[in-house]
Order: structure tokens, then C-alpha cells, then sequence
């Protein structure tokens, strides 16, 4: 006989291990269980009161959660024997790395009570890690087992969403807190965020959402992805922005989540060549058919949202696309026909219908109707705006979304509204028309001149000058 052969193999003794490891932790469980329920016991008994449900802690947790999740960890890391296949793999960043029974026992072994969110490649659990509540992201074994060349593709994914919220440090971006990186296991520990999605909110709920909060979830959200695309460096374009991956905190401060299909634009370069992806309603048309992805495709799919919270209705309703029914209702109004950069000529444009839905503020038909008219017309008429300068047909007509922060912020004037989302200025001359310094209207465009139009009155100006820039956009 080989003398080899005679040999323990690494898996039996890895096996043996294990048992040594679950007898020692069983062991140890009797020993701390059993004394404390005798405890409990007698000194009830002993005192003749009635049995009193055990204390809160500040986390929510009862006491005897407190020390069960105490026990497991001990029996977790008496489990967690070298070459085991839980082992966590670091990825050498500095987001700290948790192994699969960490998450097990956080979130009681990814119970189904415990699961707060599900798509189509993960599920979202709610568990207590480190004394805090927190929101671990699991991804479905069938995304990430199969062919190499799969898993391979999964772990370059796993890895390009870890690397990329590690990086992001903002109030409305969800913040990552670890991730586990294992053969059979990928998850993410993620910052909770308890009052769930925009959609939830927007399209399920049989509450409606107050006017206040949709502009606020506006403001924050575009806040979100400004810090993405301009504050980091490289930017990072997500790719995938919709009313899902906004999420709202108890103060409804919105939160932009979920990087898994986001990459990195260095600065050297205007755009990525890469596949199209993203959610049906809300993925750029432009990148949809070039496989150019830019900054302004995350733009166009934040226009979506907006026209949501304006009017309450799905990306996607009855087989309709949200931004082909408000062009319709766009063609008949005359708002916002830049929607799809209709082909439409002057003469249409400068109809009565733009001065009625602008002078006489006629909004009532695009609003969502369980608002029922309680909004703030200036708002609506500024979110409607943006959202119409987002969804441009032609990226490089949409707007950066540090100036649709400046919009939505109330800091730009309607009048110098179209020139600031056109790009023509920038944030430095914006802010030099706020001090008064310049002006970003040309008076002779305002006056209508060269437009074959006669010079405007005061009272008319605003609605002159509208119709000016949205005539020479159409020129172009």
C-alpha cells in the first residue's frame, strides 16, 4: 500500500474539525443557556411574581436576542475552520469584510420574516450587525453559479459594485458598510434606509405623497446623483436610475441605492462603449441605440422619475411609456414638446397654447390628480421644466445635473431657466446672475429681435423670452 494512501486527507481532518468545533459550541451553549433559564426560574419562583416579558435594548433587541446572537457568533467562528468555503476572499478595499455566518446570524439565517426587498438578481434582508440595524443584499445563487465564464462575469460585477459605493461618501447616496466574498456566497452590508423605495410610495401606497415630499425627494435625489457624476473623481454614471433605487429615510430624505450595473467615467474620456442596459422607460434612447453610455443617460432616467412624482403615474402603465404619454399630452398643450424633440414648426410653437399653459399656469391635466390641485404651481412649473430638459431625445441637449440642482433649488429664475439647462453658462457665471454681477438674458433675444417680432412689455417679457429660446432650440 502507498504510503500516501495511508494519510489523512485536508478534507477529513477539515471534517473532524468541524465536529470538535460543534461539539465545543453546543458545549458551551448548555453551559450558558441552562444556567440563565434556571436563573430565570427560580428567581421568579422565589419572589412569587408573575413572569415579565425581558427588557428592550436601544436597538429593539430583546435580551435573550441580544444573548442568542452571542452564542451563534461564538459557534460561528468555532465553525469557521481554515479552508472552508465560507471562507471571506478580501478584495483589498478598505470596506470590511464579513463572513457568510456573520450575515446568517444577523439576519436569522436570511429569514424570509427578515426580507424587506427581492428583484430580479438579489434579495434584501433586514438584520442587527454591530449593534446597529442594517440591510444586507444577497445575490441569487442561479446569477452567480453556472458556467465560468459566468461566475466570472458575477464576480467582476460583485467587485465593480463593491469598489464603487466604497468610494461614495454622501448624504443621498446609500452608503456601503461590507460585503462577504465567498466561493458560493456574495452579499453586500449596506446602510438601512426604513421607509423603502419612491415606488412604494409613489405607485402602492393608498396614501397619497404630499406635494412637499415629491420636491424634496427631487431635490435630494438629484443631489444624489450630482455627487456621482461631478463630485467624485472619476464619476461614476449608474446606469440603472429609477423610482426602486431611490430610497427614503424617516425624514423622506432620499437616498440613490443599488450600483450593480454602475461604472466609472475617467476624465479623459466623453463616454463608455458598453452594451445597453437598465430598466425598460427608463434607459436613454440615444444609449439604447449607439451603446454610448455618459453622464446624460443617468439624466435622461432621472427626467423619468420626475415626470412620476409630477404625475403620479408608472414608468410604464397599460403598455405605454410615461414619456411617449406626456409628449401627447405635451403635442395638444404645447408645454414641454421638447419631450422627444418632436418635429414641430414655429408657427405651432408660438400658438396661444404655450402662453396659456405658462401665463395661465394650466397644469391640472399633467398633474397627478389625487393631489387634487393641493401643490405649489412654482415648483411644478420648475420640476416640469427639468424633467422636460432631461429627457431630450438628444443627449447633448440635456442638462448637467448640478444645474438641474440649481433649478429645482429655486436659485435660477425662469427667465434665464431654459439658457442655464441648455449648458450655455456655466456654475460660475450662474451664481455671478444671483449676485446681480451679469445677466444671462440677451435683451435683444428677449425683445424678439430677430424673430420677426416686435418688442415685448414688461408684463410679457418671461413668456417672450420662453418662447424665443425654445423657437432658436428648435433651429438648431
Amino acid at each position: 500500500m502507498d504510503s500516501a494512501s495511508q494519510l489523512p486527507s485536508p478534507d477529513s481532518n477539515s471534517s473532524s474539525g468541524s465536529k470538535i468545533a460543534i461539539i465545543v459550541g453546543l458545549g458551551t451553549l448548555l453551559v450558558i443557556v441552562v444556567p440563565y433559564v434556571l436563573y430565570l426560574f427560580c428567581y421568579q419562583k422565589k419572589d412569587g411574581k408573575k413572569f415579565t416579558p425581558p427588557r428592550q435594548n436601544e436597538s429593539g433587541e430583546f435580551e435573550f436576542e441580544v444573548l442568542s446572537r452571542c452564542m451563534w457568533n461564538f459557534i460561528g467562528i468555532c465553525l469557521r475552520a481554515p479552508g472552508r468555503e465560507h471562507s471571506p476572499t478580501t478584495l483589498g478595499f478598505s470596506t470590511r469584510a464579513y463572513t457568510y455566518e456573520q450575515l446568517a446570524i444577523a439576519t436569522n439565517n436570511f429569514s424570509i420574516d427578515n426580507r424587506i426587498g427581492e428583484g430580479g438578481f438579489a434579495c434584501v434582508y433586514k438584520g442587527f450587525l454591530d449593534g446597529k440595524v442594517v440591510a444586507v443584499k444577497k445575490l441569487e445563487t442561479g446569477s452567480i453559479q453556472g458556467k465560468r465564464q459566468r461566475q466570472q462575469q458575477g464576480q467582476r460585477e460583485f467587485e465593480s459594485e463593491v469598489e464603487t459605493i466604497s468610494k461614495a461618501r454622501h448624504k443621498h447616496v446609500v452608503s456601503l458598510i461590507g460585503y462577504c466574498n465567498t466561493e458560493d456566497h456574495r452579499m453586500l452590508v449596506l446602510e438601512f434606509v426604513p421607509k423603502g423605495t419612491l415606488k412604494q410610495h409613489l405607485h402602492a401606497e393608498p396614501t397619497t405623497m404630499e406635494w412637499d415630499k415629491r420636491q424634496k425627494i427631487a431635490l435630494g435625489s438629484a443631489r444624489g446623483l450630482e455627487y456621482l457624476h461631478e463630485g467624485m473623481c472619476p464619476g461614476i454614471i449608474h446606469r440603472d436610475i429609477k423610482a426602486t433605487n431611490i430610497l427614503l429615510d424617516d425624514k423622506f430624505e432620499a437616498k440613490v441605492a443599488d450600483f450593480g450595473l454602475a461604472k466609472f467615467l475617467p476624465d479623459d474620456k466623453t463616454h463608455i462603449s458598453t452594451n445597453g442596459k437598465g430598466t425598460p422607460g427608463y434607459i436613454d434612447p440615444e444609449y439604447w441605440s449607439n451603446c454610448k453610455l455618459t453622464a446624460k443617460s443617468d439624466v435622461y432616467s432621472f427626467g423619468v422619475v420626475l415626470l412620476e412624482l409630477i404625475t403620479g403615474r408608472p414608468h410604464v402603465q397599460h403598455d405605454e411609456n410615461l414619456v411617449h404619454w406626456v409628449s401627447f399630452y405635451l403635442h395638444h398643450h404645447c408645454i414641454f414638446y421638447q419631450v422627444l424633440n418632436m418635429q414641430m414648426n414655429v408657427g405651432i410653437m408660438a400658438t396661444p397654447l404655450l402662453k396659456k399653459a405658462f401665463v395661465d399656469n394650466n397644469f391640472d391635466a399633467l398633474i397627478d390628480p389625487k393631489l387634487q390641485k393641493d401643490y405649489n404651481l412654482e415648483e411644478v412649473k420648475r420640476m416640469a421644466e427639468c424633467a422636460n430638459a432631461c429627457v431630450n431625445k438628444l443627449a447633448n441637449r440635456r442638462p448637467q445635473m448640478s444645474q438641474i440642482v440649481w433649478v429645482l433649488q429655486g436659485k435660477v429664475g425662469l427667465v434665464d431657466l431654459k439658457v442655464a439647462l441648455k449648458g450655455e453658462v456655466s456654475l460660475v457665471d450662474l451664481n455671478k446672475a444671483l449676485k446681480g454681477e451679469v445677466s444671462l438674458v440677451d435683451p435683444n433675444e428677449a425683445s424678439g429681435s430677430g424673430m420677426g417680432q416686435a418688442p415685448c412689455s414688461s408684463s410679457d417679457y418671461e413668456t417672450t423670452h420662453l418662447k424665443g429660446i425654445w423657437m432658436k432650440t428648435i433651429q438648431e
